[in-house]
Order: structure tokens, then sequence, then C-alpha cells
């Protein structure tokens, strides 16, 4: 597990010093192994199958040794005579979510980005002995088969260039960034000076109105006391006062005088005059929106003459002043 975490470390220290080169081109192996270690150390699944395109299974891998926790295709399965310098073949590789499979990933990782020449299987390999610990095995050459491909297929190169217009809207963004970030430091600014201002502001009416509680607490002090000497002058008896304004509320309540209030009724004679004359307005008012019903369409013909009459009236001044003004022309013309 130590050995892991010091591979992992190793290349965050190589992916921040290519962070200050220029981006290079990069081999599909890598850029393949540099995938399946990332979802590998992300531990997302406890099995994880990576098998490269020219690999067929003729059964499910789920009964490959399930105590080895990583498995590895045989490389004589498709070249006897490289089993001696060569057993690892890296088309089919079956992992567990285990710490030492993790390792060997970025072991082999870190080595295929020393050594531009190293191949995925010899990577593979030397991460295997390297973790001496793991639990590591074969698949058996029933259960897969993998195709010879041509080299040059296998571990092709992949540029790093950006499709057209990519590169300059990420410059546009970088800059749009460091524009907003200058405007942001612009904001914090002015926004301290302001909490500044608002702080020495709230100190200063603090302090002020402070100032005019104790004017304010002065004033009533003194008034309190020119009450107090005039009640002395005077002989004021705050006890006598009191009862004797209790003694008037009660002989205000005792002769308090209630008015009674009389309704005013009209005579039998005016109250049917009053009756008559509303129903007379009533039916008058029925009347008339009778009358308004049955004559609607004789105002409507009326009203419709009546447009029609003024819009004839405009049209004959229209035509009048367009005489006139052939006239002028005429005239002019003459």
């Amino acid at each position: 597990m130590q050995g892991a975490v010091r591979g992992q470390r190793r290349l965050r220290q190589q992916v921040h010093r290519g962070a200050t080169r220029p981006v290079q081109d990069v081999r599909s192996s890598v850029f393949k192994h540099a995938i399946l270690a990332t979802v590998a150390a992300a531990g997302l699944s406890d099995r994880i199958v990576y098998a490269s395109p020219s690999a067929t299974f003729s059964r499910n891998l789920d009964s490959a040794d399930p105590h080895k926790h990583v498995l590895f295709a045989q490389k004589s399965c498709s070249d006897a005579a490289a089993e001696a310098t060569e057993p690892i073949d890296g088309a089919v590789i079956h992992l567990s979510d285990a710490p030492e499979a993790t390792e060997i990933l970025m072991r082999a990782w870190e080595r295929m980005l020393i050594d531009d020449k190293l191949s995925h299987s010899e990577a593979l390999a030397a991460a295997v002995k390297a973790t001496s610990y793991a639990e590591v095995g074969l698949l058996s050459c029933d259960s897969y088969k993998v195709q010879s491909a041509n080299a040059t297929d296998a571990d092709k190169i992949l540029s790093w260039e950006m499709p057209p217009g990519v590169a300059e809207n990420m410059r546009r963004q970088h800059k749009k960034a460091n524009a907003n970030a200058w405007v942001d430091r612009l904001r914090r600014q002015a926004s301290n000076s302001t909490r500044r201002l608002e702080r020495s502001s709230e100190g200063a009416d603090s302090q002020r109105r402070a100032e005019w509680k104790k004017q304010a607490d002065g004033w009533k002090d003194t008034w309190e006391k020119r009450v107090q000497e005039l009640r002395d002058e005077n002989g004021y008896n705050e006890t006598e006062v009191r009862e004797q304004r209790r003694l008037r509320r009660q002989w205000n309540k005792a002769h308090k005088t209630t008015h009674k209030k009389r309704v005013r009724y009209l005579p039998p004679d005016e109250a049917a005059k009053v009756r008559a004359k509303d129903e007379a307005w009533e039916a008058s008012q029925q009347k008339q929106k009778q009358d308004d019903l049955a004559k609607a369409d004789e105002r409507k013909a009326a009203f419709q003459h009546e447009v029609e009459k003024a819009q004839r009236a405009m049209e004959a001044e229209d035509d009048e002043e367009g005489d006139e003004d052939s006239t002028d022309e005429e005239a002019g013309a003459a």
C-alpha cells in the first residue's frame, strides 16, 4: 500500500512538472493505461475487466481464480516463443478492488512515462516484479483469444493538438477569468473601504446619540426640580388633589343625564304620497328602458347614417383640396 502511495506521489510530481512544460504527444497505450489506472484508483467497482479491441472471449471471466486480485492474459497463448521472456500480455486484464492492483497499475504507468520505448506488457511485468506481495495470476487460454495486430496500429501516437477554435476559446476564457479576478479585487477593496466608513459613521452616530441622551436627561432633571419647587411654594398636596378628583368623578357619574333618541315618523297620508312618488319614478324608468330596447335598431341606423354623412363630407373636402393643388400646378407650369 505504501508503494502505491509513493507511486501516486511521483505521478503527481511528474504531472505538475508537465503542467509547466508545453503539452507533448502521447502513446495510445499510455493513454489507455492512464484511464484504467484512474478507474481502478477511484474504487467504484469491485471487478474491472480491461480488454483490447483484438480480444474475444469464449466464456465468462467470473469463473477465474477468486483468490487472485490481478489476472493477466498469457503471452504464450498468442505467441509461444514469448513465454520465457514476457509471460504477461496486457491485452486482457482482470482486476479486483484491492490496493495491490492499484499499486501495480501506478508502477506500470510510472515506468511507461519514464521510458518511451517500454511497451504496455513490459511495464506491467516490471510492476508485478516490483510488487512481490501482490496476488497475481494468469488467465487460461481457453477463456479468450487475442488476434495478432500491427505494432504501429496497436501503439500509435496520439496528437495533443486541439480542434480549430478551441485554443482561442481557452485563451479567451483565461483572459476573461483574469479580468474578472481584477474586477473582483477592486470590488473587495471598495467594499472594505465602505465597511470602514460605515463603522466610523456608526461610531460617530452612537457617540452623538449618547450626547443627546445625556443632554435630555439633564433637561428632565432640571424640569422635575422646578416642578417640585413650585409645589413646595404653593403647598401642593398630591394626596388631597387625587382624592378631590375621585370625588368629582363619582359626582359626575351620579348626576349623569341620558338623552333619549326620538324617531319621527311621517303621517300615513304623507307616507302614501312618498311611496306613490317612488313607484311613479320606477315606472318611468322601466318605460324608458322598454323604449330604448324597442328603438335600438332605429338609433343604430341613424348613427350609421350620420357616420356615412360625415365620411362623404370628408371625402368631398379631400377632392376639393386635390383640385386646388392640380390647378396650382397647372398655373405654375404655364
